[in-house]
């Protein structure tokens, strides 16, 4: 059925609501464009553009929502690769460009076994798209490298001039924990100059043992103990 009235065409109903009105399916053999904001061709859909470069391309201000409207139920992104029998290979990407250069990468690949898979975050340092942290499917995280120890949780390897590891209280706090770029640590302090330098006080609740041949400081109520290898001495 097919109606034209009062300049509406109508294919499929007899009573059309706009200039084109379809009950049905349709099939368009060649370009589909939507006053210049949404172009469909056989393999590619622009919102905002003529000349899709993606299979989806998005042009212009503002940006995309996926929302699911059943509640409670949570909104989906799924990225799908195919990458069966192959390891350490890529099966999906999420890019970040500034303009038209590429500024921040997140990859996902398989490791060594192609039913595990690591994610790798990648940012742009001095012309190069460098590795910067990697998480394994066995909890292992990587700053710094991406070279995993075994044996290791938490590897951070420090490329710069910065602190290795630092914890602050707030803003400004002039009493950090850190581990330097040398390995020193400093408590109390920025500037460890040994390798363990303590600006502050120190509770020692059992003994301290210095050098090699293991001298061993201990207190009770009313003395300091130190004892040597040969020899003992009170300070009372």
């Amino acid at each position: 059925v097919m109606r034209i009235a009062n300049g509406k065409v109508g294919i499929g109903t007899t009573a059309p609501t706009h200039t084109l009105n379809v009950v049905g399916g349709a099939n368009i053999t060649s370009n589909l464009t939507v006053a210049a904001n949404l172009f469909v061709n056989d393999s590619r859909v622009g919102i905002g553009t003529m000349s899709p470069s993606d299979k989806l391309h998005v042009y212009g201000t503002g940006g995309i929502t996926i929302e699911n409207s059943i509640n409670p139920s949570a909104a989906t992104l799924k990225l799908k690769g195919s990458i069966i029998g192959f390891t350490n290979s890529p099966f999906g990407y999420i890019y970040f460009y500034n303009g038209a250069n590429i500024a921040a990468q997140i990859e996902a690949r398989t490791t060594n076994n192609e039913n595990n898979s690591a994610l790798r975050f990648y940012t742009y340092r001095a012309g190069l798209l460098t590795e910067v942290m990697r998480m394994t499917n066995d909890s292992s995280i990587s700053i710094g490298t991406g070279d995993l120890a075994t044996s290791a949780v938490l590897q951070v390897a420090n490329a710069y001039n910065y602190d290795s590891f630092r914890i602050d209280d707030g803003i400004g706090d002039t009493t950090p924990f850190l581990i330097d770029t040398n390995g020193k640590v400093g408590i109390g302090t920025t500037a460890p100059s040994h390798t363990l330098n303590v600006v502050g006080s120190v509770n020692v609740s059992g003994s301290l043992v210095l050098g090699s041949a293991g001298t061993n400081i201990t207190a009770n109520a009313t003395c300091v103990i130190i004892k040597g290898s040969t020899s003992t001495m009170e300070v009372c």
